[in-house]
């Protein structure tokens, strides 16, 4: 993203938190945040990976609708930074769960106000 009056690109350490206008890591201030043409941004895996011991078990079925666990609360601040900067074309990694036709976390995506494509494997876009 690029700040009003910088040249060079702001970066953000925490999806979950620009919403709130986070110090940018590049200028280290708060910088005031432009047009979003594309947003590039992931949200946490850990809740979602079939590595996680509840994953199993179906304790991780509603993390991202419910905000739950770090996988929920970075895909809640997705949502948050989607809706305050409405860039018409957002791109983040996938992971399995999502692509799953059944998912309550792939549900949660899809009632985002975006169109929902899965693309190479291990991409997915969403579009205004």
């Amino acid at each position: 993203m690029h700040s009003a009056g910088e040249s060079e690109c702001c970066i953000y350490g925490d999806i979950a938190n620009l919403h709130r206008n986070p110090t940018c890591l590049v200028h280290g201030k708060q910088c005031q945040v432009g047009l979003v043409n594309l947003a590039v941004a992931g949200f946490s895996c850990k809740t979602l990976s079939r590595l996680n011991a509840g994953y199993a078990k179906g304790e991780c079925r509603t993390s991202l609708r419910d905000g739950t666990g770090s996988s929920g609360e970075t895909f809640h601040g997705l949502l948050q930074m989607l809706q305050r900067f409405e860039p018409p074309v957002y791109v983040g990694e996938n992971v399995e769960d999502l692509a799953l036709p059944f998912s309550d976390n792939r549900q949660a995506l899809l009632e985002a106000p975006y169109a929902f494509h899965v693309r190479a494997g291990c991409f997915m876009a969403l579009e205004r």
